[in-house]
């Protein structure tokens, strides 16, 4: 117990000696980073008593200000003092004192030069103030040694190392002190009753020293710093761990003994509990095996003996089913080409009745082959030449690998299909021996029959699972003819993991996001009903997977509303639970809450564009008299690009830009030609057209007239303003 409590005292000293050291490194590099200021070498440059009505009474008050950043950069100062010799300043961050003694007795801080000195004084006075305090001294210039000019004092919180020091327990009697490397007490803590005293403990520069009658009733414990060599020293009574000790001990006798208590009651709690099933099974199996004994026998004995014509039992049906295995993997393997399990349960249940063992390490070979007959065929051949075509298939595969088959099966009368096991570090071996071997029998059969092998293979991975996915590519790809016909084998790279991870790729979420923000809903309901087929109809997703994509498009959503102050979508995303399995559910209210956020986002996007086009409008009114006039102007005007403004004309106006300029440019222009007494080339000129002949052409092909054969009509009148669609 004396070696924990020194031990665990050692840890919070270092602990509070790191902290110390940490902070006083701080106030060095801020020392330095004071005595460098250009502010106080300008005061140094000072070599005569400074007045209050001096001009480099600026200097003084610059400098003041400036010290009060310091200040806040650590909680271990209090303050800064910087006294000047020859000007006879003293600077604090709150206070300047020209020829006043604003630190007492600070006429002796020239008999000594102070270089990174820290002091510890109970009676530290400033501006008639007596305070305890922890002095920092530096004195500068550093190449001024014998006669510094000016010094630098940082008072130290001494109740913030005390508070620190006030975590480790002494009781009333004990102490902890820490003692700079020539044995003066910085700082400390001592018990109300304490009997010792900080000068009971010498220190010299490596050794911290005692009477052997205070070690005989102290625990004492050092550390010293290596950055300043202070030693941190705690003392405490050994009888005050004792009594810990005798505390300790008594509650781990009346833990134990309510642990013991406890552990009974458990036992008896459980041993009914469990006897309780126990002789409910064996009054079931008496039911049901009608064993009615005349009087009480032993239920154990009987039911070692029910148990035993069980086991019995499922040995010989075991033995049925391994007569059945063949018809079990014929089974399982169609079940998986055609993807027709519900479940990896289901699958993995398969996977052990018919002994599939694959790991980590392994690699599944999915390959079909078919047989291609030649167009230049007359006569296609026989059935009896496709079976013994597809035995010496089966015969070479089967011998050559008899270890790396895991099945192999005709699919139809033309085509077999082969599925393999390798390790990984094999895989192209094996790839490489079964190009061999269907090298050879592509020849043979070439030679003796005249048809030619298309085989197509890929490599799965380690999930089975997978391999229906693939079984119907590449079935697809024989059928449609994707091989290379100069290869003996077409080896497609199948490392395919969808069918184990969801679908939702990165450049799908991005364009969902961009549908959502311009409030498309009928390309976001197609985007999400191609997760829903990729997902939930065409993969065989685990609960883990199923919950990720679900997570996953909830953050997409949060993406695309990031902007938007829509707390109440927020709160629906946030209140779905998918912990009870229900991720379809889940799904289609993600689809409501994305259909509801699209109309919301169209909704606003309307209103954007209502609010555009009267903008546009209302500033094509004011200029279309500009013959300068033209789309790179009213697209700076309103800070988009031309294309956008070429585009919202076309598809929210009904025409493009030039033909509304026109158009209003027209109508202007009609209601100008009943004055008669502005000409024609004035009018032109007044909406916008540098040229009388280009105004005309233009007015005649939107009237059907000439300006001159219009003045006085009234088409003028009849004509529309376009309207926004």
């Amino acid at each position: 117990m004396e070696y924990d409590a020194i031990t665990f005292n050692k840890l919070l000293l270092t602990h509070i000696k790191d902290m110390v050291d940490k902070r006083l490194e701080e106030i060095n590099a801020i020392c330095k980073l004071i005595i460098l200021d250009r502010r106080v070498k300008s005061l140094l440059s000072i070599n005569k008593p400074l007045s209050e009505g001096s001009p480099d009474y600026y200097k003084v008050w610059t400098l003041c200000s400036y010290l009060t950043n310091y200040r806040l950069t650590n909680d271990f100062i209090e303050d800064f003092y910087i006294i000047f010799k020859d000007a006879d300043v003293a600077v604090s961050s709150s206070t300047t004192l020209v020829n006043k003694p604003y630190i007492y007795g600070q006429e002796t801080w020239w008999n000594y030069f102070y270089n990174n000195s820290y002091i510890y004084t109970p009676s530290f006075v400033v501006n008639g103030q007596k305070k305890p305090s922890i002095l920092y001294i530096q004195s500068f210039p550093i190449d001024c040694r014998t006669n510094p000019k000016a010094v630098l004092i940082i008072s130290i919180k001494k109740q913030a190392i005390d508070q620190l020091l006030a975590d480790i327990n002494i009781g009333s009697t004990g102490m902890v002190q820490i003692y700079n490397k020539d044995g003066q007490t910085i700082t400390g803590l001592c018990g109300d009753q304490c009997v010792i005293y900080p000068t009971d403990i010498q220190i010299d520069d490596q050794n911290v020293t005692f009477d052997e009658s205070l070690e005989k009733e102290m625990i004492i414990t050092t550390v010293r710093s290596p950055y300043n060599g202070w030693w941190y020293v705690s003392v405490v009574p050994r009888y005050f761990i004792m009594a810990k000790v005798e505390y300790i001990k008594e509650l781990i006798i009346k833990v134990s003994f309510f642990v013991l208590l406890l552990g009974i009651m458990l036992g008896c709690y459980f041993a009914y509990k469990n006897a309780k099933p126990l002789g409910d099974i064996v009054s079931l199996l008496k039911d049901v095996m009608g064993y009615y004994p005349p009087r009480r026998t032993n239920d154990i004995k009987f039911l070692h003996e029910s148990v035993l014509q069980l086991v019995t039992n499922n040995v010989s049906l075991r033995k049925s089913l391994n007569n059945q295995i063949e018809m079990l993997r014929a089974m399982f393997w169609t079940r998986l080409f055609n993807r027709s399990f519900s479940n990896k349960k289901e699958l993995d249940a398969y996977k052990s009745l018919i002994g599939l063992d694959i790991t980590q390490h392994d690699v599944i070979l999915l390959l079909i082959a078919k047989i291609n007959e030649y167009e230049s065929m007359t006569e296609g051949i026989t059935a009896e030449g496709l079976n013994d075509i597809m035995r010496i298939i089966r015969n070479n595969l089967s011998n050559q690998f008899q270890d790396e088959i895991l099945y192999i099966d005709n699919l139809d009368i033309k085509s077999i299909v082969v599925v393999f096991k390798s390790h990984t570090d094999d895989v192209n071996k094996c790839k490489m021996f079964i190009e061999e071997a269907f090298g050879h029998m592509q020849k043979e059969i070439e030679e003796k029959y005249g048809v030619k092998l298309i085989c197509i293979g890929g490599e799965t991975g380690n999930e089975i699972v997978d391999i229906g996915v693939w079984f119907q590519e590449i079935k697809r790809c024989i059928d449609y003819g994707f091989y290379n016909r100069d290869k003996i084998i077409t080896w497609h790279n199948m490392s395919f993991k969808e069918s184990t991870w969801f679908y939702y790729p990165i450049d799908l979420e991005l364009k969902l996001i961009n549908l959502i923000n311009a409030g498309n809903e009928q390309e976001v309901q197609r985007m999400l009903a191609i997760l829903y087929e990729e997902n939930f109809i065409n993969r065989q997703l685990s609960e883990t997977m199923l919950r990720h994509l679900t997570y996953d498009i909830s953050a997409t959503i949060f993406k695309a509303i990031e902007h938007q102050n829509n707390n109440d979508i927020k709160k629906l995303i946030v209140s779905l639970n998918v912990n009870e399995g229900k991720f379809e559910d889940a799904f289609e209210k993600l689809r409501d809450i994305l259909v509801k956020i699209c109309q919301q986002n169209s909704k606003e996007k309307l209103k954007y564009k209502e609010s555009f086009s009267s903008a546009v409008i209302h500033y094509l009114e004011e200029v279309y008299m500009d013959e300068n006039l033209n789309l790179s102007i009213v697209a700076s005007k309103f800070g988009v690009r031309e294309s956008y403004i070429y585009h919202f004309f076309k598809d929210h106006i009904g025409m493009t830009f030039a033909d509304y300029l026109e158009r209003l440019r027209i109508r202007k222009a009609c209601e100008l030609l009943s004055n008669n007494e502005m000409t024609i080339e004035e009018i032109s000129k007044k909406v916008g057209y540098s040229n009388p002949h280009t105004f005309r052409r233009a007015f005649k092909r939107m009237l059907g007239v000439s300006p001159s054969s219009y003045r006085g009509s009234i088409i003028c009148e009849k004509m529309e303003k376009p309207v926004f669609n």
